[in-house]
């Protein structure tokens, strides 16, 4: 026991205890717990933990209270081992076994603990990425689909929040892509077709987006406050104008006008500063590189809404400032 505790890496010592306490489940996952309170990036501790855990699982085979009680249990090891040791990849895919293979009803609860601790941690890859897992595994369940709509949708509305909360941060500008994604693998009715083109609102869109410096800054600085303030009249616009509906270009175009105003408002931000130009390595600066990012694979990255896709890139051609090669069509 004090060897593990010193050095966790010693597989012998782990394979000797699967035997000794083979009918002592639990309080050998205590002792892991005391193991990871240490050393909570230890992959062999970890590996020792799923084993445990899913023999303990067999055991309380008919015993649904005391299987959900050891489930939240687990979830909160997982979660003191992300905060005392951040970007914990091993953590994290413990995290993913457990929930992927849990009922749904925990799965939602997991989701809902993801998503309350992406907003407190917003660089944690891992974190974003088992949210967009977990969350593709509820939505491929059967059932409930006006509830895993909307779920989705909130979830959109929360990734964008995020990135305006937290300017320059690529996370939740990932976490959106990946929101994206699960949207064309699923086939959720937000892919266009051939009657849902943009045609001339494309180019009302982003002629609102781009006169946004003119009519919000008025002489005042702006902050991420401000910015803050006029994206839940921007969202709410998008969301009572169906904007997320086949007729206008489905989530693709929608995406695509989120990232014209993150571009727009950055801009204005920068110049109520008294900033003539956009300088490099700031947050607004490195907010706008990352959302050109975003709007590059979108045109580039994924194959479905072909017609939509091209259709913007005409409407951009007549605006400049793209490369030449972005917009062939």
């Amino acid at each position: 026991m004090c060897l593990l505790l010193m050095n966790p890496e010693i597989y012998t010592a782990w394979n000797i205890r699967k035997k000794l306490f083979s009918k002592d489940l639990r309080n050998e996952l205590y002792f892991i717990d005391l193991v990871l309170s240490k050393h909570p990036k230890r992959p062999s501790a970890w590996s020792q933990r799923a084993f445990v855990f899913n023999k303990l699982m067999i055991e309380l085979t008919t015993q649904e209270d005391e299987k959900h009680q050891r489930r939240l249990h687990e979830l909160e090891i997982c979660n003191q081992a992300a905060e005392r040791h951040r970007m914990n990849y091993h953590a994290w895919t413990y995290r993913w076994k457990l929930v992927s293979s849990s009922p749904i009803n925990f799965r939602l609860l997991a989701f809902q603990d993801t998503r309350k601790y992406i907003q407190s941690h917003i660089s944690e890859h891992s974190a974003f990425a088992h949210g967009l897992a977990v969350l593709e595994s509820i939505l491929g369940d059967r059932g409930c689909e006006r509830d895993k709509v909307e779920l989705f949708e909130q979830e959109i509305a929360v990734a964008m929040r995020l990135i305006v909360k937290y300017p320059g941060h690529k996370s939740p500008w990932c976490y959106l892509q990946g929101l994206y994604l699960i949207s064309l693998r699923l086939n959720k009715g937000l892919q266009s077709d051939e009657s849902g083109l943009l045609e001339a609102a494309i180019q009302n869109r982003v002629t609102e987006l781009s006169s946004f410096s003119r009519s919000t800054v008025d002489g005042q600085q702006l902050s991420e406050v401000d910015i803050l303030d006029e994206f839940e009249p921007w969202h709410q616009t998008q969301v009572s104008r169906n904007r997320w509906s086949e007729g206008e270009g489905g989530l693709l175009a929608s995406l695509f006008g989120f990232g014209s105003w993150i571009i727009a408002a950055s801009k204005s931000v920068i110049y109520s500063r008294g900033s003539d130009t956009l300088v490099n390595g700031s947050i607004w600066q490195n907010q706008i590189e990352v959302a050109l990012d975003f709007q590059l694979y979108l045109l580039l990255g994924v194959n479905g809404v072909d017609a939509t896709r091209q259709e913007i890139k005409r409407e951009l051609k007549g605006i400049g400032g793209w490369p030449a090669f972005l917009l062939h069509v």
